[in-house]
């Protein structure tokens, strides 16, 4: 498969904005195709060998018949016995300029899938591959629920393509949305591209009308629990942008009782496998279980969910409607649409329970009650139906379309689209008003594709048993490979969703990763805890040093306070005893009758006595005391006021002094 294929999705995106409808975004190939080859008789199939030769695309006869006459109203060609001629001078659409552009792109995106590809179990090593595998993945974005579609892509058909490579595609867009952000723009410009691509290969999408009015879009249990945030964060972001565009374009959103019901019953399911006092239960499986897990979702948490369920649902602009009675007249062959179901859909172990019975009845009831509501209303498109039902489930979605009842029509679109296809046909409505809803599903799908089918998860459970049985594994490795959410992924990564991959060795080196993953964990947490508490011991280090010196200083400031307020009331006391002592002395002798000689000598000796009884006292124990009681007063007095001020405790002022 030629780089063109992908490299004129590009092209696609890129004219959208130049484009009145759908059908205007081929006419730049055809135009170039005219004017390149010169074709003199020029007919609707040699047209769709030159595109299909020059740009790589298969689009259906009537889809260019529709725009050769187009190009005829405008006068370029002349239509003359069956054939066309060009009669004027065709206008240049400057398509090969933008070729080499997105070429270049292209080659970037296919040369980064096959580096990502060499360390996984599906290398890829040259371009030819790495389209193939690319075009799968878009392939998953086709439209094929309509019965008078002419072809569900415009992408070439591909019969080598595998599984394995829609799962390393979906790893690899996961991976350059992280780590290389232009890469994975250039991703989107091709899925964008290819949705864009769907309309040409149904001519009659490019007359539908901008509005859902009138019609009503029952949705499945999935749907219901991809909304409720319980399927993952990919799957709730593209449902829930879904709805709210069908509701924006004027539908209505239901859901029919028994889903319901059905939708009540797998949470049930799920909360008894999530109660760890039911041991028994215990081996549940499927992406609601792992998702539970891998959200830390205890059976309290799903059993509040199952409690406001109804309202849960109407938050989301979703009714509970019942479930229309049977309809003699409009009535299906339950019987021959159940060999149908049964051809197309595998219902062992469908929603982690073994009633199978119950999931079939299910889906034919829904298909039942879609017939039931239309009744003898002619619904050739979306628009022109009252009511249509809503699945993840594309081969649920296929045996419906295939399915045809006596009082409907093989013209009619099928009762049952998918979620993609329905996105799809709602973007194309309203491109520029809805422009998250292609990256949405872009991520929906990636993740849809991560997760492996119940056929691959019961074939990996009963290995599991196999070597458990054999002793080659431990009880706790045993149950770590039945409940970790990581071994489901490594899973995906060693077999790439192929089950013949899936054997003992692989399981033993699942084990072998799951284990160094936990014991580096155990490290990496070891380590991490002994950092923290490097942290935390320098923190109190530096901390302690800081408050020890900060109660230093307050040590140091009440000390100087309480010293001078002590020698102060130490000095005032002692006064009236210097006064007194004089006094005692005059008053005790005759001064006149002293010589002045005499009386200056007595002055001198009086002067120093008083002295040395101030020395005396001041030392005696009377003063003494009271000028440490007074300093130790307001010492405390001191201490208390500053420790209360900045909030420390007082006796660490006293400790750190000692």
């Amino acid at each position: 498969m030629p780089t063109n294929t992908l490299t004129s999705l590009a092209i696609l995106r890129v004219n959208r904005s130049n484009s009145t409808d759908y059908l205007d975004y081929l006419r730049p190939f055809v135009l170039h195709i005219l004017s390149e080859n010169k074709i003199e008789s020029i007919t609707d199939d040699e047209v769709k060998k030159c595109i299909l030769e020059k740009f790589g695309l298969e689009i259906p006869h009537a889809t260019i018949a529709i725009v050769l006459k187009r190009l005829s109203k405008k006068r370029y060609l002349k239509r003359e016995r069956g054939s066309y001629w060009i009669i004027g001078d065709l206008p240049d659409t400057q398509i090969i300029t933008e070729q080499a552009k997105a070429a270049r792109k292209i080659n970037a995106i296919l040369a980064g899938l096959q580096q990502f590809s060499q360390e996984t179990t599906n290398p890829i090593n040259d371009n030819e591959r790495a389209i193939i595998a690319i075009c799968a993945f878009l392939s998953e974005f086709d439209i094929s629920f309509l019965r008078s579609y002419l072809q569900g892509t415009a992408l070439p058909q591909i019969n080598t393509a595998h599984s394995k490579d829609v799962v390393l595609v979906a790893q690899y867009v996961q991976h350059i949305e992280k780590f290389s952000p232009d890469l994975f723009d250039s991703f989107f410009i091709l899925v964008q591209g290819h949705m864009l691509a769907n309309a040409l290969t149904c001519p009659d999408l490019h007359s539908i009308s901008p509005t859902y009015r009138g019609v009503t879009f029952y949705l499945d249990t999935q749907l219901l629990i991809h909304i409720l945030e319980l399927g993952g964060r990919a799957n709730e972001v593209s449902s829930r942008e879904l709805i709210d565009l069908l509701i924006d374009l004027g539908g209505k959103v239901r859901t029919f009782s028994h889903s319901f019901q059905e939708l009540k019953r797998i949470l049930q399911t799920i909360a008894d496998k999530l109660d760890p006092t039911k041991t028994y239960l215990q081996d549940g499986y499927g992406t609601i279980f792992y998702e539970a897990k891998k959200n830390n979702l205890s059976s309290s948490d799903i059993f509040i969910i199952i409690e406001s369920l109804e309202e849960k649902l109407n938050e989301k602009r979703i009714i509970v409607e019942r479930t229309p009675p049977s309809n003699k007249i409009f009535q299906i062959d339950e019987s021959a649409f159940g060999r149908i179901l049964n051809h197309h859909v595998n219902y062992f172990n469908r929603h982690m329970n073994n009633e199978n019975s119950l999931a079939k009845d299910h889906d034919i009831k829904c298909v039942r009650s879609i017939y039931a509501i239309r009744q003898d209303k002619l619904s050739l498109s979306i628009e022109k139906t009252n009511s249509i039902f809503v699945t993840n489930n594309s081969n649920f979605a296929k045996a419906a379309g295939e399915y045809v009842p006596e009082h409907s029509s093989r013209e009619e679109i099928s009762s049952v689209i998918t979620a993609t296809s329905l996105a799809n046909i709602a973007w194309l409505k309203t491109p520029m008003k809805s422009q998250s809803i292609p990256k949405a599903q872009l991520f929906a799908v990636a993740y849809a594709a991560l997760k492996p089918s119940d056929v691959l998860l019961k074939k990996y459970l009963m290995e599991i048993d196999e070597i458990k049985s054999k002793g080659k594994i431990t009880q706790r490795a045993h149950q770590l490979l039945r409940s970790s959410y990581r071994a489901i992924d490594e899973v995906m990564n060693l077999t790439l969703g192929e089950q013949d991959m899936l054997n003992e060795e692989t399981v033993m080196q699942i084990n072998n990763r799951l284990t160094s993953e936990i014991k580096k964990e155990e490290s990496d947490k070891l380590a991490q805890e002994k950092k923290h508490h490097e942290r935390t011991r320098n923190s109190l280090s530096s901390a302690q040093s800081i408050n020890k010196k900060l109660m230093k200083n307050i040590r140091r400031k009440c000390d100087i306070k309480s010293t001078l307020i002590a020698w102060i009331c130490s000095i005032l006391i002692s006064i009236p005893l210097l006064i007194s002592v004089f006094i005692t002395a005059f008053y005790k002798i005759e001064l006149n009758s002293l010589t002045p000689r005499l009386f200056w000598a007595l002055i001198v000796c009086i002067a120093i006595s008083s002295v040395i009884y101030f020395i005396n006292t001041k030392i005696g124990n009377c003063v003494k005391k009271m000028h440490r009681k007074i300093k130790h007063k307001c010492r405390v007095f001191f201490i208390n006021r500053e420790c209360k001020f900045i909030g420390i405790d007082p006796n660490e002022v006293d400790n750190i002094s000692k």
